[in-house]
C-alpha cells in the first residue's frame, strides 16, 4: 500500500512539475504575431497651412540625478490627469493625447476634456510635448484637418495601434514623429520592420514584453522602446525603468518621477553597445573578415563596415575609396570589378579586400549585427544591398549609416525595413533643421561624439524617441566617459576592451529565509564577451507575496551601478546544489517529468516482481 502510494505521489509531483516549468518557458518564448498592418482609410486634405508653429518644446528638466533616465510620458486617460499636467511645476516631456473626429482631445472613456487647439495652446504651453494618439482613420483625418487648415506643428508625435494610420499621417506631413504602440505578442523583429517601414521611429510594448533583452534586441537596431506601466505602484515602475526602455508612459507620472528620484548618479538603466570601428582597427586589417570575427569574439554588439560598389555591381568593404593606405592595390575601388580587386590584398596577414556579402556570412552565427555605412553616392547600391539582404536572409542583423542624404532617401523607399541613422552632424543649435531632416529621412541619429552633451542626448533626442549613436571613440578612458553620461551607442576602436564589462544582469537566487531591502541576494551577470557569472547584489525594493517576494536588486560594477527588473524569490531555505543560474525551459521540464516517470516505472516493476 505504502509503494503504491509513492507512485501515485510521484506521478504527481512529475505532471503538475512538467505543468510548472512549461508554462514559465511558455510565458518568456519570443512573439509570435504583429498587429494588423492593413491601410486604414484616411481623408487627405491638401497642404495649405493656417499658421507654422516650429519652436521647440522646452521639456522639463528634472532633479533626477542618474544620467539619461527614460523619458517620463503621461497618458492622459480622465479630466483629472488633464489637470495635473498644470497641478504643480513638475510635468512629463510628452502627454498622450485621445483624439477625436472633430479634433477634441477625450478621455479613455470617451468623454470629452477639450478641443485639442485649447489643450496644446492653454495646457501643454509650449512646456509638454503633444502626441496624438489615433485610434482609426477619422481621427487621423481630423489631425490631418488641423494640421493643415489651422495650426502646423514641427514639435508633434502621431501614435496609434494601426501602423498604416502613422505611415498616411507621415507620409502627408513627414516633420511630425511617428510611434506605433505593440501587443504583449508581437514578434520582435517584426516590431522593429514594422515601425521603420511606416516611419514611426518609437515602439510602444506593454510591460509584460518589455524585458531588458526584448528592448536591447530593438534599441540595437535604431528603433526606440516606451514601455506602458500597468499601475504606478513602486514596483511596477522600477521593473519598467530597469527594462532600459526610453520612455515610460504611465498617468500618474509624478509617481514615475519619485521612483527615479531613488537612483544614484552612478546608476545605469542600460549597457551600451559596443560598436566595432571598422573590426578592431588596431589590431586587425580594417574592414576585414578576420578583425570582424575578432571584434564579435571580445564583446562587440555591432561591427560597423564601409561598403563601395564596384564595376560589375558588388558591394566590397573598404574605408577609403582609393586602396592605397589599406592594400597593396592602387586607385578608387570602384574603379575595379570584383574580379579584379582579388589581385589586391589587406596589408596585414594578405587577407582578400572581403565584399559584404563575406561579412554577413562570417558573422551570421555570432549575434552581432552589421552597422553598414554606405560611402559611394551610386544610388545602385541600395538596389543591390537588398540583393544582399534576400539571399543571405538577415533583415534583422544590418542596419545602414551614411553621411550621404539622397542614399538615406533612396533606403526609405527601396528599403523601408531596415533602419539607418544620419552620420551628420546634430547639436542643440541646428536642431530645427535637424528634426526636419530626420523626419523627411526616417532616420535616426549617428553624429560625431564632439558635437553633443548629456544635456542634448536627453532634452533634445531621448525626450523626443531618439537613441543617441555617436562616434568615433578610440580608447577606453573616452568610452567610459561616454558611459557614464549614460550614451547608447558608443563606435569605437578598442571594441575589446569592453569584453569582460557587465551587459546584463538578472536575479538569479530562488529560496530565501527572510528578505528586505538592503539584504544581500545572488544574481547573474553576463558580460560583453557572453561570461556568465555569480555576484552579489542588494535588494532595493522586495513586496511579499505570501510564498515568497518579488524583488529588484542592484548590482555595483567597478563604475557604475546596474539594476535588475523584478524577479522571484520564493521563502524557504537556500537549496544546496540546485545550479541557480539553470533556467527552466520547456526541454528541462520534459527531461525532468520523464526522468521522474521513469522512477516510477521502476518502482512498480519491483512491486510486480516481489
Amino acid at each position: 500500500m505504502k509503494k503504491k502510494r509513492l507512485v501515485v505521489l510521484l506521478f504527481c509531483v512529475s505532471f503538475a512539475l512538467g505543468i510548472c516549468f512549461g508554462g514559465y518557458a511558455l510565458s518568456f518564448a519570443a512573439f509570435s504575431e504583429n498587429n494588423a498592418t492593413e491601410r486604414v482609410p484616411v481623408e487627405k486634405t491638401a497642404f495649405a497651412s493656417g499658421g507654422y508653429n516650429d519652436g521647440l518644446v522646452e521639456t522639463y528638466r528634472s532633479d533626477v540625478a542618474a544620467k539619461n533616465a527614460p523619458t517620463v510620458v503621461c497618458d492622459v486617460t480622465d479630466k483629472t490627469t488633464l489637470d495635473s499636467l498644470t497641478a504643480g511645476d513638475e510635468r512629463p516631456s510628452n502627454a498622450i493625447l485621445r483624439l477625436d473626429a472633430d479634433c477634441n482631445v477625450t478621455g479613455a472613456g470617451g468623454e470629452i476634456l477639450g478641443s485639442f487647439k485649447d489643450v496644446y495652446a492653454n495646457i501643454l504651453q509650449g512646456k509638454i510635448i503633444p502626441v496624438l494618439y489615433l485610434k482609426d482613420g477619422a481621427a487621423a483625418s481630423a489631425a490631418i484637418r488641423f494640421l493643415s487648415e489651422d495650426t502646423d506643428i514641427l514639435d508633434l508625435a502621431v501614435m496609434s495601434d494601426t501602423p498604416s494610420i502613422i505611415k498616411t499621417l507621415r507620409e502627408f506631413n513627414n516633420k511630425i514623429r511617428g510611434i506605433i504602440s505593440y501587443a504583449a505578442n508581437a514578434d520582435l523583429y517584426d516590431v522593429v520592420k514594422t515601425t521603420n517601414e511606416n516611419y514611426a521611429n518609437v515602439a510602444v510594448l506593454p510591460q509584460s514584453a518589455a524585458s531588458a533583452k526584448n528592448v536591447r534586441y530593438v534599441h540595437a537596431r535604431f528603433k526606440t522602446v516606451w514601455v506602458t506601466a500597468n499601475s504606478s505602484d513602486e514596483m511596477t515602475l522600477r521593473d519598467c525603468i530597469n527594462s532600459g526602455a526610453y520612455g515610460v508612459i504611465a498617468s500618474d507620472f509624478g509617481a514615475v518621477y519619485g521612483v527615479l528620484r531613488t537612483y544614484g548618479e552612478n546608476d545605469l538603466f542600460r549597457a551600451p553597445f559596443n560598436v566595432a570601428h571598422r573590426g578592431l582597427p588596431k589590431q586587425c586589417n580594417e574592414n576585414s573578415v578576420s578583425g570582424a570575427l575578432a571584434a564579435a569574439a571580445s564583446g562587440a554588439t555591432h561591427v560597423e563596415l564601409d561598403g563601395w560598389i564596384t564595376t560589375d555591381n558588388e558591394i566590397m568593404l573598404l574605408h577609403d575609396g582609393l586602396l592605397d593606405r589599406t592594400t597593396t592595390g592602387t586607385g578608387h575601388i570602384e574603379n575595379y570589378s570584383a574580379a579584379e580587386l582579388k589581385q589586391f590584398t589587406l596589408t596585414l596577414d594578405a587577407e582578400p579586400i572581403p565584399s559584404l556579402t563575406d561579412a554577413i556570412r562570417a558573422l551570421k552565427d555570432t549575434g552581432v549585427i552589421i552597422v553598414f555605412e554606405i560611402k559611394t553616392k551610386k544610388p545602385e547600391i541600395v538596389a543591390r544591398l537588398k540583393q544582399v539582404l534576400n539571399e543571405e536572409n538577415c533583415y534583422d542583423r544590418l542596419v545602414v549609416i551614411s553621411f550621404e542624404t539622397s542614399i538615406l532617401a533612396l533606403m526609405k523607399e527601396l528599403l523601408p525595413e531596415v533602419p539607418t541613422a544620419n552620420l551628420n552632424s546634430c547639436s542643440a543649435s541646428t536642431f530645427k533643421t535637424d528634426l526636419l531632416q530626420l523626419g523627411e529621412l526616417n532616420t535616426g541619429v549617428d553624429c560625431n561624439s564632439g558635437t553633443v552633451s548629456p544635456k542634448f542626448n536627453e532634452y533634445y533626442l531621448r525626450d523626443r524617441g531618439f537613441v543617441g549613436w555617436y562616434w568615433t571613440y578610440d580608447n577606453r578612458s573616452l568610452m567610459n566617459r561616454a558611459v557614464e553620461c549614460g550614451y547608447v551607442g558608443i563606435t569605437n576602436n578598442e571594441a575589446d576592451a569592453y569584453a569582460n564589462n557587465l551587459m546584463l544582469v538578472e536575479g538569479a537566487q530562488d529560496y530565501a529565509e527572510k528578505l528586505e531591502r538592503g539584504d544581500k541576494i545572488t544574481l547573474k551577470v553576463t558580460t560583453f564577451a557572453g561570461a556568465v557569472k555569480q555576484a552579489e547584489g542588494v535588494v532595493t525594493h522586495c513586496v511579499d507575496k505570501g510564498d515568497g517576494w518579488e524583488v529588484t536588486a542592484l548590482y555595483n560594477s567597478s563604475r557604475n551601478t546596474y539594476h535588475t527588473q523584478r524577479f522571484w524569490v520564493r521563502k524557504g531555505a537556500q537549496k544546496k546544489g540546485c545550479g541557480s543560474l539553470v533556467e527552466p525551459t520547456a526541454s528541462g521540464a520534459a527531461t525532468l517529468t520523464f526522468l521522474l516517470g521513469a522512477v516510477c516505472l521502476i518502482i512498480r516493476r519491483r512491486k510486480k516482481t516481489a
